[in-house]
């Protein structure tokens, strides 16, 4: 018998990070920038749709680091009531780092974002076990 794959198209290269911080967003973005020499900026908000309706919205930030070929992003998880990951639930932010993953130290970058005051936490994710993983495809 023949096995026939879908190809959902979704990109898997990518690392993804948890924080788990009570800051606003263009806060933890600004922090980020501060302590890690990033230059975060505001990039359109991930927009959830319920039909033709809006039923979500979360702030989203975006770097580009040019000279280790990496895109870094900074995404709202959890807003009051409103969270985009369910799996999540205790995450108030994702950072998504694509591109030039080789030359990327996962260490050096948690051991930074831990030395921020405001942050409780981070957290290495694995994104493929995560059934909501098509909100990180951007």
């Amino acid at each position: 018998m023949k096995k026939i794959f879908l190809d959902t198209g979704y990109d898997d290269d990518f690392l993804l990070f948890g924080i788990v911080s009570q800051e606003k967003p263009h806060r933890m973005a600004w922090l980020i920038n501060k302590h890690l020499g990033y230059n975060l900026r505001s990039d359109d908000d991930l927009t959830i749709y319920s039909g033709e309706e809006i039923q979500q919205l979360h702030h989203r930030y975006f770097y580009e680091d040019e000279i280790n070929h990496l895109s870094i992003y900074l995404l709202q998880n959890r807003d009051d009531s409103l969270i985009l990951m369910h799996e999540l639930r205790n995450i108030d932010y994702l950072i998504i780092i694509k591109g030039g993953l080789e030359f990327f130290e996962k260490t050096t970058f948690t051991r930074h974002i831990q030395s921020i005051p405001e942050v409780q936490l981070i957290s290495a994710l694995h994104h493929k076990q995560l059934k909501q993983r098509q909100y990180l495809n951007f």
